[in-house]
């Protein structure tokens, strides 16, 4: 059986969706693929790809260049639809800040009045493929016109993420001290079709900055946790509380996080405080020299196994395994659908996937 036909024979049991009426290069998602669905895509694909024979199996390293190829085409799509550069006199503001905020709607406002804008609007699924952040993608180019055209000069502050550069170390061979630039290696970003989307969206804004004339920054979140409050949780449908809800279910929790054994997370109180202190300290002014670069994440560090300890004892004593086998066993419940709520982790197979394999280090 061809590779083809294997994949719509995957689509047709583990979806809703008709293969034989879609695109094999369509965006499931755009045609009402849900999170359990891709769980059980996840295991079909799998179940598929143990079965082949050692000769069939496609190369991690032409994976990942057909990725590496299409983040470049992706991000030459994107500059291409950046403004002109042109000559304007930028009005002298007050010493108050606009700031527009982009939130899920996108929403861009009176360009009459910003000063500056924070761009956070963008999808959190790291299931999606980055050819699936079309949108969001198309938002960067959008908001560089909106600046370019603003009476004052608007700056744009772009929310990115550390996973863009997840890979600098072993990319460059550099310290663990990952450099507040720009890069344009394509094999830095993590292999996530989001990381791999804010990589594309931060080089397309560092163009905008030094070829079309913009105020760009660039400020790259580490992992942003629950508040320091007793007024929040951290959100239940998040990597790390889906970890814990399913260490609970299964009775096994991972003596490692993989490549996020270092525990910088910033709690989501302070690190807002922390994004508006940069987003409104100065306005800057437009450089041809590139997008200036911050990183937000928490100088007080400690490892996954000193925590493990509290963690475990909050579960109440489950069995402690490496993320390999926790990983495995999480595989082995993927068909148990009815027990999303205790195991939401089962959603994001893929993610942890990732994380248990050396492949995204």
């Amino acid at each position: 059986m061809s590779v083809e036909l294997a994949v719509q024979d995957i689509i047709a049991i583990s979806t809703d969706i008709d293969p034989g009426k879609t695109d094999l290069d369509a965006d499931l998602f755009e045609h009402g693929l849900d999170s359990l669905q891709v769980t059980l895509l996840v295991k079909g694909t799998n179940d598929y790809l143990s079965s082949l024979e050692r000769g069939e199996v496609i190369k991690t390293e032409y994976v990942a260049e057909n990725s590496e190829q299409m983040m470049r085409k992706l991000y030459n799509a994107n500059i291409g639809n950046l403004p002109m550069a042109r000559s304007r006199t930028i009005q002298n503001t007050s010493e108050n800040t606009v700031a527009l905020l982009t939130g899920p709607t996108g929403s861009l406002g009176a360009f009459g009045v910003v000063t500056t804008i924070i761009h956070n609007a963008w999808r959190v699924d790291f299931n999606l493929t980055v050819e699936s952040f079309a949108l969001d993608r198309a938002a960067v180019t959008s908001l560089v016109d909106f600046a370019a055209r603003s009476n004052f000069g608007a700056k744009i502050f772009f929310l990115s993420s550390i996973g863009a550069v997840a890979n600098w170390q072993s990319v460059s061979g550099g310290s663990e001290s990952i450099p507040e630039a720009i890069f344009d290696e394509w094999k830095i970003p993590d292999r996530t079709g989001y990381a791999q989307s804010k990589f594309i969206s931060e080089r397309v804004l560092d163009t905008a900055v030094r070829e079309v004339g913009v105020v760009g920054v660039v400020c790259r979140l580490g992992q942003i946790s629950g508040p320091t409050t007793a007024a929040g949780v951290w959100p239940k449908r998040e990597w790390l509380p889906s970890l814990v809800a399913s260490s609970k279910y299964m009775g096994k929790v991972p003596d490692s996080l993989g490549k996020l054994e270092t525990i910088d997370w910033v709690p989501v109180n302070p690190a807002a405080r922390c994004v508006v202190e940069l987003a409104t300290h100065s306005r800057g002014e437009a450089s041809r020299a590139g997008a200036l670069v911050y990183h937000v994440v928490n100088p007080e560090t400690c490892r996954w196994a000193e925590l493990l300890p509290i963690v475990g004892k909050m579960l109440g004593g489950p069995e402690k395994v490496t993320l390999t086998a926790w990983v495995e066993a999480l595989h082995e419940t993927v068909s148990q659908t009815n027990d999303l709520e205790r195991n939401p982790a089962v959603k994001l197979v893929d993610f942890f996937d990732n994380l248990a394999s050396d492949v995204y280090r």
